[in-house]
This record gives C-alpha cells, sequence and structure tokens, in this order.
C-alpha cells in the first residue's frame, strides 16, 4: 500500500462515497499552524534523521478518498531520475537510507489530468546521521514469535522470568503484586457506562470524567491479573484475568456506549490493558473464545484506524487522544498480524503517522508542549511502543534525536523533590521519576535516575519492573550538564545553580511558547516559577479537577493565576495556537544567565510583552518587564505562594516566607505601583477529604494609573531562612539596579535597552 493505493484502501474511499474528480488541484497551501502538519522536511531543512519523513499539506477541500497525490524526492533538481511514489495519505517515509548531501522533494495532487505539481523544497543530509527508514512489514510479520506472548516480551523470555518472580529480584515485587490483587478476584466488574447526555449539555463533561474514573480501576487490574500470571503460571491469576478480558471485550458493546465515536476514554483504555493481558494469558482461551475476543479488539482497533483516517491524523496529528490511538492501534496490530493480515493496513497508516509526527507536542530538543505531568502520562505508553517494536520486531525508532533528549525536560525542570507545578494541567513528580527510569534502561543512561533517587526509588510499576533494570546502570552523575537550558521546540528556560543536590539548589523557570495555548497548555506566556533550598516560592497556583471545571477553565488555565503580567482586574492572555510566545534570546555564562521572551501575540492588543530574566550566579534574579498596547489599561505584576506573604507597598517590596527558604522581592518602576493579595481562588476548586486542595496566595502590583506602556523592574532574592544578613542591597539605577554585597562586591544589571552585567 505504501507505493500503490490497496483494495482496502480503494473499498474506504467507495463506503464513504467522497471519491470525486479535482477540476483544480491544489498544492503548496500554507499550513495552519496546529491544523495543518507543517511541510516536512521545510525548505532549507538540515535533517537530524535518514531518511527524513516527508509530509505536505492537504487540498483545502479535502476529504477522505478524494485526492490521491504523486510524491518525488531527488537529488537532482530537475527531478531527473528521481524516486516516485504514489499515496492516498499525506506523510512517507522511505524504507531505507539515503546518501548524505542536498536533496530535492515535490508533491503533485493526483487528477484525471496532468500532475499539478508543487514548487520543489531542498534539504540537506548529513553525514552520520541515525538511521530511520521505515521498516519493511514483511519482515516485521515474519520476525513476530510464533506463540504468544507478543507484547513486551517473548515466550522465549517466560521462564527465565519465573524464575526471578520465585527466586531473585522479582520475588518481592510478585509476591506485593498477588496479595494486593487476591481481594480482588471474583468481584462483581464495573457495569458498562451509560450513554452520555448531549454535547449541549453542561454537565457532560463532569460525567465523562466521572466514567473514566470508575471504569478504569477494573480494566487497569485486567492487565494486572495478566501480569500476576506471566510472573507465576498461577492460572487463579491467568483466569481471573481471561473473566476480564471476555467481560471487556464480548459483553461490552464496541459500538455501544463505550464506542470510540462515543466515549473515547473507556474505548481506548479497553485496548490499552486489555491488549497486553490477552497475549499474556493467551494459552488459557479456547479456540472460540480467541475468536470472540479477537473480532472484538479488530472492531475496536478498526474504529480508531477509521477515527485516524478521517480527521486525517496525517494532514492534522495536533490531538492527545488520537496520539493515543495510534499507539494502542499499532500495538494491537503487532500482537494480531500473523493471524490476521488485514492488520497490515492499519499497522502501515498508524506507524507511517507515529514515526513521522511524534512528538506532535515538541522538537528534537526534548521538550513537550503539554507539561511535564502530560509528559509522563504520554511518554509511558510511547515507551511501551518502543520497546515492543524493539524485542518483538526488532525495530529501533529510539535513534530519534526527541527520544534520546527528552528526559532532560523533567530532569532539569522538575528534579524528584520539586515541589512547583508546569505551565500546563497537573504535576506528577513520582510518574516524571518512573518514566525517567524506563528512558534510562532504553538509554542506558543514568543521568535520568537522579529524580527517582531523591524520591526513595520505588519500584517501577507493572510490567517495566519486570523488563528494566535500572539498579544495574551506574550511579548519576549530573556534574558535566549545564545549569541553566533552552528547549526552543517549547520556548522553555530553566537556570539552576546545583542540579546534583536539590537542596542547596536554587532555580527559575520561564516559558514563552510558540505552540500557544492549546492542549493541556495553560495561557501562561512569559511567565515563571521559583524554588529554593527545597521550598516552593513563586508558583503556578490552581488545580485540575478535571477538563474544563469551572475552577480548571476560569482560574488555573488563566494568567491571573500564574507569576505573569495581566491588565485590568486579571485580565490575561487569549487561548489558542495564535497565542504565542517565543525566547528570542538566551546566553549562558560563568557568571549569569539571560533569557528574553517576547509574547505580545498571546494578548488581545499589545505590540509588545516582553519579559526579560537576569540571573546572576548563584541565585538572584532581575526581571524586566516592557508592554506596550493600543489601549489604555492598568497593567499587574502577579506572584503567587503557598502561603501568605509580608507586603510592604511603601518600600515597595514583599516577602515570601517558607520554613527552609524565603524571597524578598522588590519593584523598582518610574512611580510607585499598588499592592494587593489575597488567599482565595476565584471559582474554588472541587475539594474532598481526598483532596484537600488548600488555598494559596496572590499578589498583584498595578501599574499606577492607566496607560499604553509599561515597563517594571522586579529584583528576585531567595534565601535560606536565617539568612537575610547575607542579602545584597538594591538600589535603582538610571537603566537598571546595582547590588551590594556584604562583602563590598557590587554587581550592575543595566537595561540599555538590551541587558548588560557588570561586576
Amino acid at each position: 500500500m505504501r507505493r500503490q493505493l490497496s483494495g482496502a484502501s480503494l473499498l474506504y474511499a467507495a463506503l464513504l462515497l467522497t471519491v470525486t474528480v479535482v477540476a483544480a488541484p491544489q498544492v503548496d497551501r500554507e499550513p495552519v499552524f496546529l491544523k495543518d502538519f507543517p511541510f516536512t522536511p521545510e525548505d532549507g531543512a538540515v535533517v537530524s534523521i535518514n531518511p527524513p519523513a516527508f509530509a505536505f499539506t492537504r487540498p483545502g477541500d479535502w476529504k477522505p478518498g478524494k485526492y490521491t497525490y504523486l510524491l518525488e524526492y531527488s537529488p537532482d533538481p530537475q527531478f531527473r531520475n528521481a524516486t516516485r511514489v504514489r499515496l492516498d495519505r499525506h506523510m512517507y517515509i522511505p524504507s531505507r537510507k539515503l546518501p548524505a548531501g542536498t536533496w530535492f522533494w515535490r508533491y503533485a495532487v493526483q487528477a484525471d489530468q496532468a500532475p499539478a505539481w508543487s514548487r520543489s523544497r531542498r534539504f540537506v543530509i548529513p553525514p552520520d546521521i541515525p538511521e530511520y527508514a521505515f521498516p519493511n512489514l514483511d519482515t516485521v510479520a515474519a520476525h513476530i514469535p510464533t506463540r504468544h506472548p507478543r507484547l513486551m516480551v517473548t515466550p522465549a523470555m517466560i521462564p527465565e522470568i519465573r524464575r526471578r518472580a520465585a527466586e531473585e529480584d522479582l520475588r518481592e515485587f510478585t509476591r506485593d503484586l498477588c496479595n494486593r490483587l487476591r481481594p480482588h478476584i471474583g468481584r462483581e466488574l464495573v457495569p458498562e457506562p451509560e450513554f452520555l447526555p448531549p454535547r449541549s449539555d453542561p454537565e457532560r463533561q463532569a460525567i465523562y470524567t466521572r466514567i473514566f474514573r470508575a471504569t478504569r480501576p477494573d480494566q487497569d487490574r485486567m492487565q494486572e491479573m495478566a501480569l500476576a500470571y506471566l510472573l507465576t503460571g498461577d492460572p487463579v491469576f491467568g483466569q481471573e484475568a481471561r473473566r476480564r478480558i471476555l467481560y471487556f471485550f464480548t459483553e461490552w458493546d464496541p459500538d455501544g456506549s463505550t464506542s470510540l465515536w462515543h466515549n473515547d476514554e473507556p474505548a481506548r483504555w479497553i485496548l490499552k490493558n486489555g491488549v497486553p493481558a490477552y497475549t499474556w494469558t493467551y494459552e488459557l482461551f479456547s479456540g472460540e473464545e480467541h475468536e470472540r475476543v479477537e473480532r472484538s479488539m479488530k472492531l475496536r482497533t478498526r474504529q480508531m484506524y477509521d477515527y485516524l483516517r478521517g480527521r486525517p491524523m496525517d494532514a492534522n496529528p495536533y490531538e492527545s487522544h488520537a496520539n493515543s490511538f495510534l499507539i494502542y492501534s499499532i500495538n494491537a496490530s503487532l500482537i494480531l498480524l500473523r493471524e490476521h493480515p488485514d492488520m497490515k493496513e492499519i499497522l502501515d497508516y498508524a506507524l507511517t503517522v507515529f514515526m513521522t509526527v511524534t512528538p506532535v507536542w515538541g522538537k528534537d530538543d526534548g521538550g513537550w508542549n503539554e507539561g511535564a505531568a502530560y509528559w509522563s502520562y504520554y511518554l509511558e505508553p510511547i515507551l511501551t511502543l518502543l520497546f515492543n517494536l524493539r524485542t518483538i520486531a526488532g525495530v529501533d525508532l529510539g535513534v530519534k534525536p526527541f527520544f534520546r533528549n527528552t528526559g532532560y525536560y523533567p530532569l532539569i525542570g522538575w528534579p524528584g523533590r520539586s515541589k512547583l507545578g508546569s505551565f500546563g494541567d497537573g504535576s506528577n513528580a513520582h510518574a516524571q521519576a518512573e518514566v525517567l527510569q524506563i528512558l534510562a534502561c532504553y538509554f542506558n543512561n543514568p543521568d535520568f535516575l537522579q529524580p527517582a533517587r531523591e524520591l526513595g526509588n520505588r519500584p517501577l510499576p507493572g510490567i517495566w519492573h519486570v523488563i528494566c533494570r535500572p539498579s544495574e546502570l551506574p550511579p548519576p552523575d549530573l556534574s558535566h550538564l549545564p545549569s541553566a537550558w533552552l528547549f526552543p521546540g517549547i520556548g522553555f528556560v530553566v537556570m539552576r545553580n546545583d542540579l546534583q543536590n536539590f537542596s542547596q539548589d536554587v532555580a527559575l523557570l520561564f516559558q514563552s511558547n510558540p505552540f500557544g495555548a492549546v492542549s493541556h497548555h495553560h495561557r501562561s506566556q512569559n511567565c515563571i516559577m521559583v524554588e529554593a533550598y527545597g521550598e516552593p516560592l513563586a508558583i503556578s497556583t490552581g488545580y485540575y479537577d478535571y477538563y474544563d471545571s469551572p475552577h480548571h477553565a476560569r482560574w488555573t488555565r488563566e494568567t491571573k493565576s500564574r507569576c505573569g503580567i495581566t491588565v485590568d482586574g486579571g485580565q490575561g492572555q487569549l487561548p489558542g495556537p495564535e497565542a504565542k510566545g517565543e525566547i528570542t534570546r538566551f546566553e549562558t555564562h560563568p557568571h549569569y544567565d539571560i533569557a528574553v521572551g517576547e509574547a505580545a501575540a498571546a494578548y488581545p492588543d499589545f505590540s509588545m510583552a516582553e519579559r526579560t530574566v537576569v540571573h546572576l550566579k548563584p541565585g538572584i534574579f532581575i526581571i524586566r518587564d516592557r508592554c506596550r498596547s493600543r489601549q489604555d489599561h492598568i497593567f499587574e505584576y502577579n506572584l503567587h505562594a503557598v502561603s501568605p506573604g509580608i507586603v510592604d507597598e511603601t518600600a515597595q517590596k514583599i516577602r515570601i516566607v517558607r520554613p527552609n527558604a524565603a524571597m524578598d522581592v522588590y519593584f523598582f518602576a518610574r512611580a510607585p505601583w499598588k499592592f494587593s493579595s489575597s488567599m482565595k481562588f476565584g471559582p474554588e476548586p472541587i475539594r474532598t477529604r481526598e483532596r484537600t486542595r488548600p488555598d494559596t496566595w496572590h499578589f498583584r502590583a498595578s501599574s499606577p494609573e492607566k496607560s499604553r506602556e509599561m515597563e517594571l523592574i522586579s529584583v528576585l532574592l531567595p534565601y535560606r531562612t536565617g539568612a537575610e544578613s547575607e542579602l545584597p542591597r538594591v538600589e535603582q539605577t538610571a537603566d537598571g539596579v546595582r547590588l551590594h554585597f556584604p562583602n563590598g562586591k557590587t554587581s550592575e544589571v543595566a537595561f540599555t535597552p538590551d541587558p548588560v552585567v557588570r561586576h
């Protein structure tokens, strides 16, 4: 199907009744940001993998089955002797490496008339970059074991796994797992959920959340019971896994209330847990049961495939759940492929898109647009796929730069004991540490073990405890890493002092994100967070009740909940992909770091929203904010803390105090700013006995009068509690600030207008 349209694809198009003749094929349509995947390789690109993936935009009137395409690539700008492929999608990956050098590519919309070719785009393949060719799926099928299991582990691995479970390193883990699961054997399972109310119903999102929270535990235990059987061979656990597999796959209607089209959460969770559970307990099913389970599994996988094709994912991959559909459909296709060769069509499509777009929310540098918590939630299934492809199919996709680099995003941004949230939804230090351990094992990189060690080395969950052995890696040593980092793909800056010892560290996190405020990322352009000596000082506030709850929508995702700039009583940034920010300058030096963010596009009427952060090492931060708008505003500078701060408007100073650390913040402007603070959210979060969700402190400095411009300098001085005598005296200068230290030394930061540091 990769070089010509298959019968299945033509049938797919016919069923959708959308085949038409294209009178005026459209090429080179400019991609709409975060609605179209960009042209890849972009013109002039120096690629980082060989071969690169090719991607182009769909015509504006695209419908499923309406168009086919021609793609050509060649080292000759005239495309003599070019390689040509015919496609029914907008992405393609060659099946072999290309020679290093300069290449050209173009595409055409295929119609009854002559092809309408796009303009030529040039790219360069350097020598000695990682190979990333699309695998031969017939070879993949032949590599898959003839017997089960076929996910994460092979039949040949079972005897050793069970020996370890009975005698060695897996013994305690296996005992604890079995003891935890025994009370659930034979228990009544969660009923098939109700249908969701109409989308217009304001309660729909809350009901949707309630359903997935109710259905996930029993679905998770389906996989856990199968894992207990994998480890022990005990039929008690195997039969319980079998009971759950039969229940969720054959008693829940794939076309009913858990259809992907109606409620994607239980639909995807059935495949997430059911596919590994089924292959690990395969031998316990009768022939008739195999047929029933696999029929349902194929139907649910086909729903994902039809959703991805209809979107189409090969042109617009910017949806979080749809990216998980790629992973679950690939894993299902791999375990079914030998007996069901029709799964090759799904595998071909999903793997092409996965290899092309992942990471859809990041770039080669390893950052993740949706924040550290969602980084862990999505990296874990991605790593399941990477391990599975390497173990079962002999394909290593981990050579892609993003996968090698992405562990540094949470490692540097949120070390193990960090209590800071992210600039997106949620935070989960233990989940991040677990995924980092998995990355450490995949890449044999002990750097990624540091957070887990700081958090007490909790055992890895589930199958990861079986296949990963982080204790066999050398201890982490982060002394070779820089203390200041920029992840340009998501506009994320981290300035730290001590990566080795969190209790000695002082850090500022700063983000100005070119992805805009989309998906699980908030309206937090040019916002900061600060922690010092193990304590959170300047924080992001608000809670994640559920997606789009009143508190989540009107507080947590708003700029006023962050340490950033608002106007006129908390009015902040816009939502959506156009609400962009950008780190326009980043420098790191032995004695200071500088980062500049520009986020005017994120505000309704700003022509400038510039925040400059200067880090005087070790651990002093001077921030200059400059804004310009088309209307008059009261400009506001927001800071938030865990507990109430001390406010001194006369001195233009506040103090934030925690048990082990504190921070003084000074403000300098042409005229004094007005201060206010409160301990109240608006609206309040959902609080329960299990989720107490304490109030936090919200400070706001406001400009003294309305204007169209503002300039404000703030100096942040974190210090150990009781060490006030070591702080410098801060004075304003004509173009910045000067710091006088107790030892007689001085440092000056001048904005002229660009920042200059003088010692």
